[in-house]
């Protein structure tokens, strides 16, 4: 990957058919147009380095929304007949005893 840095551009120039991929599934740069932000964060000595936020995708059949909220299936709600009515932990009590029956 070559990269060249003139007065006003930053230019990021694939060499081979991996810097492409590299550059398209890293930095989301597939399609003419796209842009990401670089901010300049200074260090020790004069020195400085330029980061930029980029967001993960969310594919379409996660179970995360838009929002960032995990979203759970319906199936994942479905009660077993008696599977919460105590915790395994909890003592059994005389209702325990008398439901059973």
């Amino acid at each position: 990957m070559l990269l060249k840095i003139d007065r006003y551009t930053l230019i990021i120039e694939p060499e081979s058919a991996q810097d492409i991929a590299f550059i398209e599934d890293t930095l989301r740069l597939s399609d003419d147009g796209e842009t990401i932000r670089l901010e300049r964060i200074d260090g020790d000595k004069n020195t400085f380095r330029l980061e930029t936020d980029i967001v993960p995708p969310v594919e379409e059949n996660s179970r995360m929304s838009t929002g960032g909220t995990f979203k759970r299936p319906i199936e994942d709600f479905i009660d077993v007949a008696g599977s919460w009515d105590r915790h395994p932990a909890a003592p059994i009590t005389q209702v325990d005893l008398e439901e059973e029956e």
